[in-house]
């Protein structure tokens, strides 16, 4: 019986495998089990810079060698200890990135390049299960390394091996219609041909499997046809012959599904790439990432689609490291915006610049505005360009690579503004060691600069402060020294007892005015530390300004006679009003004049004028004196502030009169103002209050602070209580001089047995007294019948406005200060009935 003709497919599609393979765009190199090299592709050739006639038949570290300039290079040991895995194993060996240089033939000779290289070493066995060969499979990923974008050109590779692969089985399968279409015909040279073709399939399924990627071949209605062992590895699967539907559906991620379809059908409908990212589904449930790419495979004579070949590369690192840089880069992102940071990066090759918005507004220039490397020359502000640009030079440059860092000043370009920028940055240096680019970070510092300029200002005006303090206390030490001299003199003179009458007079005068001058200096002191506490309370009427002058010019006019000068008041005619408490307006007019009078040489001029200006009155006080220095001028009106004195200080005072009268003038509203032409030029003090419209009643100005009372012609029995025995006997003897009646008690319970026997019409006590205080013992002396209905008077050294609170809630009815103003005191006596 005659065989029955079988199919040669060979016999229709002859084809060349030793040409596929050498065409093959991977790098592909085939060794003998004793490591010599049988056989290499272009590719191979290509990537290793070498000549296929140089490399065939030798061993394969005797032509790739290690670079002996690097002392650290483990290439050749660690390819070795691969292909020794691989014969001994018989499985493919991956292998991790390698360094491994190769010799480049140059003009002066050969010299190693730097590559790094993915290697995997695929045994080929025979029938028996030996390795007959290895397949060393390399890819060149040196650029992957250095600028990690491996991914993609690992793709690309993939793309043309899956091309390659699916042109190869498109002919095997038509070399196999051909041989089963001749098999009736089939000669031993056929039969010989088919073992070829078998063979050199079975070749090329091992190296589909060798690769790490997840090769597939579907037809035309997207069935599949072929799939790499890699698939059923990963998914626990063989080839399933479904729709791509089904299989998207099936090990597709179901966030990824549809846009998996849609690319799918895209491609279908245009015959053109198809490209996807998805996530398949792993044989243990989990999901990773794949970079999906496919190519048609067309029929040569009609062009239709006969098949799809694809590669599925596995990306879930990369897409891992890809979302953590995201994450770090929106960290850094957020990091900077709160910080008001301006990136900026500058090209030395190129000589441009990026700047974004921030950096542009540091140098004036509006966001949507380009901008050149000149930009930041011209931007600089002259006097700072020389040691920023000699900071930006060094980081720049190779030998120094110095950290970029400088503060200074721009001129806007568009607004011309002046801003402070401080900037860091350093160079980035190629293998040559050439300065590429210069990268770094700008910060707006204008508002921290002027802070610390305000700070700066702030510590110079405390430390003139602590100065002026330190100068007030020498002068306080001065001033109260020169009062206590003539004191304490006139004491020891009285205590001879050998002065007449006529001396013990000019004695006690010499103590009086001596006292009332440290009152003064006390006074003032007081006055400043309530209106700079604010605790000064006005009590405000209409007064007439040509009244308070008259009643400052009465105050002083002692000073101003002492020294001859000669005093010009021009008042306006009329009545001008203000909003104002009298006693302290004629105060701040007092000290004034007391001014004028002191730095005034004997016999100068002192002139007063008044004069009214819209909604304001002026009141001028000028002298033709001693003048101030610009520099006196401008703090005329601080604390301590005085004019250069002799060694005598023969003018005296605390410096405090004038910063009292800016405090009150400030209080009624009003502005108090300095000038002088200089030295020996005399100076002029303007006040400026705000005036009263006409018609207001002007009665208050006018009202007499006068009584009825008239000093009693007969005495008073009065209980002076004090410790200080000596206080107590001088009050009592000047009570006893005035025709009274004095009883003297030094101890608070001694005073309330006398109470208890004997009536008084007033009471003198003191408020520091031990054991029971002032306060305490006037609330006992109302229980008293000889005391209930005496007129109470706190005698103490406390004047401040709590003092005075405390004293008429303890039941007294008045406060004086001690040293006690006698005129006060006898103007409260003369009010007090006789018995």
């Amino acid at each position: 019986m005659p065989m029955e003709p079988t199919f040669d497919p060979a016999s229709r599609y002859p084809l060349d495998f030793s040409a596929l393979f050498d065409a093959a765009p991977s790098p592909y190199l085939v060794l003998s089990h004793d490591l010599h090299i049988v056989s290499v592709n272009q590719a191979y050739l290509n990537a290793t810079s070498t000549r296929r006639e140089d490399i065939v038949g030798r061993g394969m570290f005797e032509v790739f060698p290690d670079n002996p300039d690097d002392a650290s290079a483990s290439g050749v040991a660690n390819l070795h200890a691969s292909l020794q895995r691989a014969l001994s194993t018989g499985r493919p060996d991956t292998m991790a990135i390698q360094k491994y240089d190769i010799r480049i033939p140059t003009a002066d000779g050969i010299r190693f390049e730097e590559r790094f290289w993915s290697p995997v070493n695929t045994p080929v066995l025979n029938a028996e299960g030996t390795v007959t060969h290895i397949i060393h499979r390399v890819e060149d990923v040196t650029e992957f390394v250095r600028t990690k974008d491996h991914t993609a050109r690992m793709a690309s590779t993939i793309d043309d091996q899956a091309i390659e692969i699916e042109i190869a089985n498109r002919r095997l399968r038509e070399a196999n219609e051909t041989l089963e279409q001749r098999v009736a015909a089939r000669t031993e040279a056929q039969r010989q041909t088919e073992e070829k073709l078998r063979a050199s399939e079975l070749r090329f399924r091992l190296m589909a499997d060798s690769i790490p990627q997840i090769v597939w071949i579907i037809d035309d209605s997207g069935r599949g046809v072929y799939f790499n062992k890699q698939w059923s590895a990963y998914t626990g699967v063989d080839l399933d012959p479904t729709s791509p539907y089904e299989v998207s559906e099936k090990f597709v991620h179901p966030d990824d599904h549809a846009a998996t379809m849609q690319a799918w059908e895209a491609a279908r409908k245009s015959g053109g790439h198809f490209s996807v990212e998805h996530r398949i589904r792993s044989a243990a449930g989990c999901y990773r990432w794949f970079l999906v790419r496919a190519e048609s495979w067309r029929d040569p004579q009609s062009g239709q689609i006969l098949m799809w070949f694809g590669t599925s590369t596995d990306v879930h690192d990369r897409k891992m490291a890809e979302a953590a840089l995201g994450a770090r880069e929106e960290q850094l992102r957020l990091a900077i915006d709160a910080a008001d940071v301006g990136e900026w990066d500058v090209d030395v090759v190129s000589q441009t610049m990026y700047w974004p918005r921030r950096v542009k507004a540091m140098f004036g220039i509006s966001p949507d505005r380009p901008v050149v490397l000149a930009d930041f020359y011209e931007g600089v502000h002259p006097e700072d360009r020389e040691h920023t640009f000699a900071s930006f030079e060094a980081a720049a440059n190779p030998q120094l690579r110095l950290q970029y860092a400088a503060e200074y000043r721009t001129v806007g370009k568009e607004d011309g503004r002046i801003r402070w920028v401080a900037a860091k940055g350093r160079g980035l240096f190629n293998d040559a060691g050439e300065c590429v680019r210069v990268i770094g970070t700008a910060i707006d510092i204008t508002e921290r600069k002027a802070n610390d300029e305000a700070l700066r200002e702030s510590e110079d005006r405390l430390r003139q402060a602590d100065r002026r303090k330190d100068e007030f206390l020498a002068m306080l030490a001065h001033e109260l020294r020169n009062p206590l001299a003539p004191i304490s003199a006139a004491a020891e003179l009285l205590q001879t007892g050998r002065l007449d009458e006529e001396r013990v007079q000019r004695t006690s005068r010499i103590i009086g005015r001596q006292v009332r001058h440290m009152t003064g200096l006390v006074d003032d002191l007081l006055d400043v530390s309530r209106v700079t506490r604010g605790l000064v309370e006005l009590e405000k009427l209409p007064v007439d300004v040509n009244h308070v002058i008259a009643d400052a010019v009465e105050q002083v006019t002692p000073a101003i006679r002492a020294r001859r000068h000669q005093l010009e008041l021009r008042l306006t005619p009329h009545a001008t009003l203000v909003q104002g408490d009298s006693k302290r307006l004629v105060q701040v007019l007092a000290n004034l004049l007391n001014n004028a009078a002191k730095y005034t040489h004997e016999g100068g001029n002192i002139r007063v004028r008044t004069d009214v200006r819209d909604a304001h009155v002026l009141i001028e006080v000028s002298d033709d004196g001693i003048g101030m220095a610009p520099e006196l001028v401008a703090r005329a009106f601080d604390l301590f502030a005085q004019a250069e004195r002799s060694p005598d200080r023969s003018s005296g005072g605390l410096g405090l009169g004038l910063a009292l009268v800016r405090s009150l003038v400030e209080l009624h509203h009003g502005t108090a103002r300095c000038e002088s032409a200089g030295l020996g030029q005399g100076s002029t003090f303007t006040i400026c209050l705000p005036r009263l419209p006409a018609g207001e009643d002007s009665d208050a100005a006018h009202a007499s602070a006068g009584g009825d009372s008239a000093t009693q012609a007969g005495g008073l029995r009065i209980l002076v209580v004090d410790d200080n025995a000596d206080a107590a006997a001088l009050l009592a003897m000047l009570l006893e001089a005035s025709g009274h009646q004095v009883t003297v008690e030094h101890d608070a319970r001694l005073a309330l047995a006398r109470a208890k026997k004997e009536a008084f019409q007033v009471c003198l006590l003191d408020i520091g007294l031990p054991e029971m205080d002032g306060n305490e013992l006037a609330r006992r002396l109302r229980t008293c019948p000889g005391t209930a209905a005496s007129v109470m008077v706190a005698v103490t050294g406390y004047g401040q406005e709590k003092d005075r609170e405390q004293t008429a809630a303890a039941g007294f009815d008045h406060h004086l200060v001690k040293p006690i103003d006698t005129g006060v005191l006898a103007s409260i006596l003369a009010t007090v009935p006789p018995a």
